[in-house]
């Protein structure tokens, strides 16, 4: 299919040679005694303690002989998780009580003759959670009432039943919806800001509910579609998201790589991706990081595998990333609690080649994807008057680095309703006049973008 998006296959160099970037030194391999993982990671969680667990292909992380498919790093090397497991890891999840549940193509995890497909890590040992669960786990939401869905390729032993999703209740295994199946394979679980589940995938067809294209919505008591779905019959949604507003964000093999459900309508959320969006999560400021397989999105020759969107351009995170200077794809990525960037897949270095990363990395954002009110207030930018009627004005600080200053201001739904320029940035500061003439009355974020940075604030119209 990517070969078709006329994009290089698996292994296969782009043409031309790697553009460097200096901001390669935010990378920092996670490697250890033994130089890394041997082979693909599928899946990336920090655990609240700052651990960071990942599961995928590999065997013998770093030097440890048990760290099979799955392994803890503790900030210098990497660990096992008991005996380790017997086959491939695609989803990791952080369960209330700080229990790892782990899913995925093994069996007998621990010893345990039940803990097959999926299982539950508590610090010490493997449990089982039910019965075996027979085929691939690709996906595991944790609910908040402790309750576990489970989507992929899945049978349940005691029931027979199969569809591609299940649910844990504390005793057993049950499908969702009065039996629902999918007709194709689960990868994605999330939630919306009413607690409803979204399930992305790739199936065309979930209880004969139209537009269930690869993304569909339970309620608590019916499926529902979200417009008329994603794509067409073979596309799928690989991984989906909540932003701040309540948006929903959902990537793959669709329409743009990355689109956002408004509430009425898909939109494409950040254009030039051709390829395949795997992970993609939202900072806390609203900027996007994304990865997967695809190259230069937005035409900047640095977003190789991994980006950031800023909300109106593509930003790269060093030069990209690579297997010693081929394609290097990235399947997982996490945020730690200081806002740096975990990501894990098939890359083994930057994409310039200068530095090895061995397929699970932190990038140090130092404060880029950070909440922007601290930064607001101490460089002296002010919005003012607020509310406003027909014209706000941003003050821009001086002594700033030279560059450009772009204004732009989002509605509710994240929607961008106007856009501003205000040309290179004065040496002394200047003010940009913001004309909100027109404007619904209600509450709005003006993002301010300067060198790579994005800064925010609210701003009231009336």
């Amino acid at each position: 299919m990517l070969l078709a998006l006329g994009r290089p296959a698996a292994g296969q160099a782009p043409a031309g040679p790697r553009p460097t970037n200096t901001d390669d030194a935010n990378w920092e391999g996670l490697l250890g005694p033994g130089n890394g993982l041997s082979s693909y990671v599928h899946a990336v969680r920090q655990a609240p303690n700052g651990d960071i667990y990942v599961g995928g292909d590999f065997t013998n992380a770093g030097t440890s002989p048990n760290a099979d498919y799955i392994a803890r790093w503790n900030g210098s090397s990497w660990q096992p998780l008991g005996p380790g497991l017997t086959g491939s890891v695609y989803a990791i999840a952080v369960a209330p009580n700080g229990d790892l549940i782990v899913g995925g193509n093994f069996a007998n995890a621990g010893g345990n003759p039940d803990a097959d497909g999926i299982a539950r890590w508590d610090g010490t040992s493997w449990h089982a959670i039910g019965n075996q669960l027979y085929g691939r786990v690709y996906a595991i939401k944790v609910l908040p009432n402790g309750d576990i869905i489970a989507g992929g390729i899945l049978l349940d032993a005691a029931t027979n039943s199969a569809g591609g999703l299940l649910r844990w209740d504390g005793s057993s295994w049950t499908r969702l919806g009065g039996g629902a199946k999918f007709n194709g394979d689960v990868y994605a679980l999330a939630t919306d800001a009413n607690g409803d589940l979204l399930v992305g995938g790739a199936f065309s067809n979930v209880f004969g509910v139209a537009g269930a294209t690869s993304i569909v919505r339970w309620t608590g008591s019916a499926w529902q579609a979200l417009g008329g779905g994603l794509g067409a019959p073979g596309s799928s949604v690989r991984t989906i998201a909540r932003e701040a507003g309540g948006t929903i964000l959902a990537g793959g093999e669709v329409p743009g790589g990355l689109t956002r459900w408004n509430g009425t309508s898909w939109q494409t959320v950040a254009p030039g991706i051709f390829g395949r969006v795997s992970a993609v999560v939202v900072a806390p400021n609203g900027q996007l990081v994304v990865g997967g397989y695809f190259e230069n999105a937005g035409g900047n020759p640095l977003c190789d595998y991994i980006g950031r969107w800023d909300g109106s351009t593509w930003q790269p995170m060093g030069s990209g990333l690579s297997i010693f200077g081929l394609s290097g794809y990235v399947f997982a990525l996490d945020l730690t609690a200081g806002n740096d960037v975990i990501a894990g897949g098939a890359f083994t270095r930057t994409g310039d080649g200068s530095r090895t990363l061995g397929r699970a990395a932190i990038y140090r954002t130092r404060g880029l994807l950070t909440p922007s009110a601290a930064a607001w207030a101490r460089e002296g930018w002010a919005l003012y008057p607020s509310p406003a009627r027909e014209q706000a004005v941003l003050l821009v600080p001086g002594g700033l680095r030279p560059g450009p200053v772009e204004a732009t201001l989002h509605n509710a739904l994240g929607q961008r309703v106007r856009r501003f320029g205000a040309g290179a940035v004065p040496a002394g500061g200047g003010r940009l006049p913001l004309d909100v003439t027109g404007l619904a009355p209600g509450c709005y974020v003006l993002r301010v973008q300067h060198q790579g940075r994005l800064l925010s604030h609210q701003l009231l119209v009336q």
